[in-house]
């Protein structure tokens, strides 16, 4: 699929990112190959991890490098320690968000508003919902947290807003538990990132379950190319 595809004037499509920990790195290299190609996209979008992914692509100024190092270098990441007491790993996520969200001082909510959509479950609660507008640079770094937030793992029960024109907030756990699939009233085509096989571009050959949480430094790296690799063939040929 190419640019070409999709003259001016015409509806440009959507790019919805798979969560999986750190075996998400793949996706950030695909990420990578869609900057650099300058392909146009009407909406990007994610859960869990998938929403670091889709928030490093909505903002033009963000660099690969940082966001590679705040996945590798965090202060809990893969070269620290993966398992660590509720709380640090939050830490850790904010980091990272962070990183994708770009510096504070640059931020521009026609970045992201109604452009990223993240979803996100409150914890009591048995439905979720999106989150596509975002009231200021902390509110964003917060619903990617959210989005992303496994007690013990990933994050704990983080606090965000959980709709867009309310005021009302709480505790949220992993974006994945209320949808794991794109939303139904996007318009037009849609583009799946997944490195579970289950995509429209995927992972080859596919991440490990273990990847998820205890992933290996050179494999990480490995998947980062592979997807820069990928990225590059599928959306210039």
């Amino acid at each position: 699929m190419t640019e070409k595809n999709y003259p001016s004037g015409s509806v440009y499509p959507n790019i919805w990112f798979q969560g999986g920990g750190y075996a998400c790195i793949w996706s950030f290299g695909v990420a990578q190959a869609i900057k650099e190609s300058k392909f146009n996209f009407s909406n990007v979008g994610g859960y869990s991890a998938g929403a670091l992914v889709a928030t490093f692509l909505c903002n033009p100024h963000t660099s690969v490098e940082n966001c590679l190092d705040s996945c590798f270098d965090g202060p809990y990441g893969p070269k620290k320690s993966i398992f660590a007491p509720i709380g640090r790993h939050q830490r850790n996520m904010t980091y990272m968000a962070e990183a994708c969200a770009g510096h504070p001082h640059d931020w521009n909510c026609n970045f992201y508003n109604q452009k990223l959509w993240i979803t996100i479950r409150g914890l009591m609660s048995f439905t979720g919902s999106w989150r596509s507008r975002y009231r200021n640079y902390d509110d964003l770094v917060d619903v990617v947290v959210s989005s992303g937030c496994i007690p013990g793992m990933s994050g704990e029960l983080s606090n965000c807003y959980y709709q867009d024109n309310s005021e009302k907030r709480g505790p949220t756990i992993d974006g994945g538990l209320f949808s794991s699939t794109p939303p139904e009233f996007w318009k037009g085509d849609t583009i799946i990132v997944s490195p579970w096989g289950s995509g429209d571009i995927n992972m080859n050959p596919s991440a490990r379950f273990l990847d998820i949480i205890i992933p290996r430094i050179d494999r990480l790296w490995m998947y980062y190319q592979l997807g820069v690799t990928q990225g590059r063939k599928f959306f210039s040929s």
